[in-house]
């Protein structure tokens, strides 16, 4: 192989970036197949909310590493599906805190077990050591990567 040569398909990029495409759509599929209309990124704010409800939509951003603007469209996405609702903060007339809806609430568990089913799939043939240790490396290639 000449010095010139570079394989994409062995990249650390295109593998995390082609591995991160398909968990995501898996869970989407799932979702849809379980009658939710929720796609991945809409999960991850919601799964902060079931963590920790009322959060506010810049509190959403920072844990989300999102732009104000990105998190802002996908909560008007969740609130038009019926997941969450938004009321003003009463500390910050300025703010908003988001809450999850009844209908959010009754499917909590549901989505919970999808999201964890879906990650057990996708590790499937690995140690409890491996999907640790490739927690470690993956949280080292974020933290290089800042």
């Amino acid at each position: 192989m000449s010095a010139s040569h570079y394989n994409i398909n062995e990249s650390y990029g295109w593998l995390i970036a082609t591995a991160s495409q398909q968990i995501n759509q898996r869970l989407t599929r799932k979702f849809a197949e379980h009658g939710l209309n929720l796609t991945t990124e809409q999960w991850c704010l919601l799964v902060h909310l079931i963590n920790e409800d009322g959060l506010t939509q810049q509190e959403l951003a920072a844990r989300n590493k999102r732009s104000k603007v990105t998190v802002f469209k996908l909560i008007g996405l969740l609130e038009k599906r019926g997941f969450i609702h938004r009321i003003p903060d009463p500390k910050d007339g300025r703010a908003k805190r988001v809450l999850l809806t009844e209908y959010a609430l009754e499917n909590k568990d549901l989505m919970l077990d999808l999201a964890r089913e879906n990650l057990a799939e996708v590790t499937r043939g690995f140690t409890d050591a491996d999907r640790e240790s490739f927690k470690v490396a993956l949280r080292k290639v974020i933290e290089n990567s800042v």
